[in-house]
C-alpha cells in the first residue's frame, strides 16, 4: 500500500511561507517532484516504546539558495489513511529568513489532511543529540537531552526509522553529518552496519561513510536518478 514512500520535508512557500514535511508521491510545486534527500531507513526490533537519535551537524552553506535540515523521524502507516503518518524533527538552516540553525518538529497523524511543521527555538553551531521517543503512541522530540516542541500523539502501525539531510532547491549542496545512530524498540538497538545500511541516493544527493560518521555529499539535480542500496529488505521502499 505504501510502496514507493519518501518522507520529506516539503517546502510550501508559496502559499504559507514556511516549510512542511512530508513527501509521498505528492508534488512540491508545479515542477519538482521531490526533493534532494539522502535518508538512511532502519527498521526498529519488534516491540512497542520506539527511539530514534542520532549526533546531526548542520554546517552552513552560503551558496545554497533556500532551506536545507538534517533530521531524524520515524514513520508508519494508520487504519483508514491514504498517505503514511510520521513524526519528525530536526536542524533546519532557512537563508532569507534567519541567520543560524533553529530546531523543528513535523508531523502529520491519520486525519491530517497536510503536514503540520513547526519552526522552533534557534540552536548553536555544531553536533547536537536528536532524538525522537514513542510511548503508547505519543512522540516527543528532543534535543541535546532536553524534551522541545509539544508531544503528539499519533496512532502508528509497522513504524521504522528514516534519518539523514535534505535540500530543498535545484542546484544547491547537500549539507550534513550523522553519527551514533541508534535506533530502538523496549530497548532492544537495531544493529546499524555503515556498510550495508538501506539508504537512498536521490537526484545527485547521498551519504557515504566514514567508519560510523555518515557524511552528505552532492548537489540536487532533479535530471540524475535516484536509487535504493544496501539491504532494505523489511522497509518499504
Amino acid at each position: 500500500m505504501f510502496s514507493n514512500i519518501r518522507i520529506a520535508i516539503i517546502s510550501v512557500l508559496a502559499i504559507a511561507a514556511l516549510p512542511l514535511a512530508v513527501h509521498a508521491h505528492v508534488r512540491t510545486s508545479r515542477s519538482q517532484l521531490t526533493n534532494g534527500m539522502a535518508p538512511l531507513y532502519i527498521p526498529f526490533a519488534p516491540g512497542s516504546n520506539h527511539r530514534v537519535e542520532a549526533e546531526l551537524i548542520l554546517p552552513a552553506v552560503p551558496a545554497n539558495k533556500s532551506w536545507y535540515a538534517n533530521w531524524v523521524m520515524i514513520v508508519g502507516q494508520a487504519n483508514n489513511s491514504a498517505h503514511p503518518v510520521f513524526f519528525q524533527a530536526g536542524e533546519i538552516r532557512r537563508p532569507g529568513v534567519y541567520h543560524g540553525e533553529h530546531v523543528f518538529i513535523a508531523w502529520q497523524g491519520a486525519t491530517d489532511k497536510h503536514v503540520v511543521y513547526r519552526d522552533l527555538n534557534p540552536l548553536g553551531q555544531g553536533m547536537h543529540n536528536v532524538a525522537i521517543v514513542e510511548k503508547r503512541n505519543t512522540f516527543t522530540a528532543f534535543v541535546d537531552g532536553k524534551p522541545v516542541g509539544f508531544s503528539m500523539k499519533i496512532p502508528m502501525l509497522k513504524p521504522y526509522a528514516q534519518i539523514g539531510p535534505e535540500v530543498y532547491a535545484q542546484g544547491d549542496t547537500l549539507s550534513g553529518t550523522v553519527e551514533k545512530v541508534r535506533v530502538s524498540a523496549n530497548g532492544r538497538r537495531t544493529n546499524v552496519d555503515p556498510a550495508t545500511v538501506c539508504h537512498y541516493k536521490n537526484h545527485g544527493v547521498a551519504l557515504s561513510h566514514n567508519g560510523s560518521t555518515f557524511i552528505a555529499s552532492g548537489t540536487f539535480d532533479q535530471l540524475r536518478e535516484s536509487g535504493f542500496t544496501g539491504e532494505c529488505a523489511g522497509i518499504p521502499t
